[in-house]
């Protein structure tokens, strides 16, 4: 490309004319290559404050950005008008089907091309010092879906370098999804069972702790806001001699099958420290087969289950840092829906969750997990030998460590 520069200072003019190439997003970074418009990889740009994805291994972008610029080519001119001051004159070619803006506050003014499909941009620019650059925010509307951009321009010994990139500030944040994660746990259950015993009108009570209960967890983000989990939860418990009178069988488990939906509203994501943190309301069914002690025909002392269905709702809240961090917790209310061998009447039943995750690399998390349940109800049966109703009350604290795969 020929440069022409005019001597005398009042009728200096800088003529830098380039091709604007804007990689692909699967590309690298392009370098800035002076007297051309080029662009660096937009969604891997880190500006304050915002989260780097190539590096943070909990997010996935569900922006659906198009792989490719919304600007094809475009030339640059700048004319001295007095010190530091330029006349900025830009004529740019938009991709095929896109719609740009120039973006003023909350205002947008839309750059309607000319007769030819050139998009003009004509103005007076400040640069304070060599060097340094100026933004002039713009957006595009590709498909349907709002970008915004920064063209940026700078001058460097009368030179001109421009460049397209992405604006990643904060409210972008509510458009990135977690990654799909399957996590596994295994730790140690403390179990705290009182129950009325019917047939002999009297009350058990005893506590257990236990190594051997055993998690698996799915969770999927299909899009920003919506989160679908599945789970399958064993807590282990025993009875130890002379806990209760004659049992003789010892060993039970608490065993919990759950599914439900997540929804994080996109204006409720915030930035706190380093953290980014995403509330969210949830809701969903839990399947549960409860320890209950029982007394056959012979006066042996055991165990059966109450199975019963519950839908919960209830909220928590993600945080993720913007390195390798990762924080939950979350609290259920749940309500009986249907049981299968016993009647059963609620005065309370809760649930909920508190951990921690540490990524050891793109896809292996390490994390410390406690989980609990807490159930309160009366009882009668629909059958059998033991049919008095009754009460019953347990809760169990589980802690486990859980390794955690990053999809």
């Amino acid at each position: 490309m020929v440069c022409f520069k005019i001597l005398s200072r009042s009728a200096k003019l800088v003529l830098l004319g380039a091709l604007l190439v804007l990689p692909s997003l699967v590309h690298s970074q392009a370098d800035v290559e002076v007297g051309k418009v080029t662009s660096k990889k937009s969604v891997l740009l880190k500006p304050a404050k915002s989260v780097d994805l190539t590096s943070n291994p909990f997010f996935k972008d569900c922006r659906k950005v198009l792989p490719a610029s919304p600007i094809t080519a475009g030339t640059v001119i700048l004319q001295d008008v007095s010190a530091n001051s330029y006349y900025l004159t830009a004529v740019l070619t938009s991709r095929k089907g896109v719609k740009v803006y120039l973006r003023n506050k909350e205002a947008l003014s839309f750059l309607e091309p000319d007769t030819f499909g050139k998009i003009n941009i004509s103005t007076e620019i400040k640069i304070p010092d060599e060097g340094q650059k100026i933004e002039i925010p713009i957006a595009a509307d590709i498909f349907g879906k709002m970008q915004n951009y920064f063209f940026v321009i700078s001058l460097k010994k009368d030179q001109v370098e421009a460049s397209l990139v992405s604006d990643l500030s904060d409210p972008d944040r509510s458009e990135l999804c977690l990654r799909d994660q399957v996590w596994l746990g295994s730790g140690i259950s403390a179990f705290r069972h009182s129950q009325e015993i019917s047939q002999i009108d009297a009350n058990s009570s005893f506590q257990s702790f236990r190594f051997g209960s055993y998690s698996i967890e799915m969770k999927t983000f299909p899009k920003p806001e919506i989160g679908i989990v599945g789970s399958y939860k064993s807590a282990i418990g025993k009875v130890d001699p002379g806990q209760v009178a004659a049992v003789t069988q010892t060993n039970f488990r608490w065993n919990t099958v759950s599914l439900e939906v997540q929804y994080r509203a996109s204006d409720w994501s915030r930035a706190w420290k380093s953290w980014n943190v995403y509330p969210f309301l949830k809701t969903g069914f839990q399947n549960h087969s409860l320890p209950r002690i029982t007394i056959d025909n012979v006066s042996q002392v055991g165990f059966d289950s109450i199975n019963i269905l519950n839908a919960h709702v209830g909220g928590g809240i993600n945080m993720i840092d913007n390195s390798r961090s990762y924080f939950e917790t979350y609290f259920n209310y749940q309500i009986p829906v249907s049981t299968k061998n016993y009647s059963v009447s609620a005065k309370f039943m809760f649930d909920g969750s508190l951990g921690y995750g540490y990524a050891l690399d793109r896809r292996w998390t390490l994390g410390a997990f406690w989980y609990g349940q807490w159930h309160s109800m009366d009882y009668a049966s629909s059958g059998g030998v033991d049919t008095k109703p009754g009460n019953l009350n347990i809760f169990f604290s589980n802690f486990e460590i859980k390794l955690g795969y990053l999809f």
